[in-house]
């Protein structure tokens, strides 16, 4: 008999367990591959309706019970925290209480028939001026303070449309009310539209 040549053997050892192995491991996987369950199995997984998928949306959506306010031209959702007193939204803050008239803010909002750019001309006591974008409108925010004694803070978005500006106001003659109402306020923001 022929003999092999030194070092053949052990390649040929290798090749035959790997082929081995190789196999076991083909079969083992077309033996336990996933089996179909059966009809009356309970499902793990738990199942949801369509209605608990909207009940769970609304709850998640802290504007889905606001009120709706509708000016000319636009409509915006606004907490019951602001109270509708002749088309000014009023809020009275739980916590600051300071100063003649302290511890109100008031949202007013409204349409100016000239441009964005003139509208923020005639506007006195812009502070900080930035553009922003609000629900995929190019708009501009502008925050300062009008009046010399007993000054008056206000945030203020502008938003072109049409030749048309439409302006939402926050003011207050306290500034403290402005931080505290100013994350409402961005909700509020949020969910200006235009009316078609």
């Amino acid at each position: 008999m022929k003999k092999l040549p030194a070092g053949f053997a052990s390649p040929l050892i290798l090749l035959s367990v790997g082929l081995i192995v190789g196999i076991g491991i083909t079969f083992a996987y077309f033996q336990f591959k996933s089996k179909p369950s059966h009809q009356n199995q309970p499902s793990l997984i738990p199942q949801s309706t369509p209605a608990d998928l909207s009940s769970e949306a609304l709850a998640k959506d802290e504007t889905a019970n606001w009120k709706t306010y509708t000016g000319s031209g636009y409509t915006f959702k606004y907490p019951a925290s602001f109270e509708d007193k002749s088309g000014v939204l009023t809020y009275f803050s739980s916590t600051v209480k300071t100063g003649p008239g302290g511890g109100v803010a008031y949202l007013e909002s409204g349409t100016s028939n000239t441009t964005l750019n003139d509208t923020l001309k005639s506007t006195t006591g812009i502070k900080k001026q930035e553009n922003i974008i609000l629900n995929g409108i190019q708009s501009v925010r502008a925050t300062g303070y009008t009046g010399i004694a007993g000054a008056v803070y206000f945030n203020r978005v502008l938003i072109e449309r049409d030749n048309k500006t439409f302006l939402i106001t926050l003011s207050t003659p306290d500034q403290d009310v402005i931080g505290e109402v100013l994350p409402i306020f961005n909700q509020i923001l949020s969910t200006f539209q235009f009316l078609e």
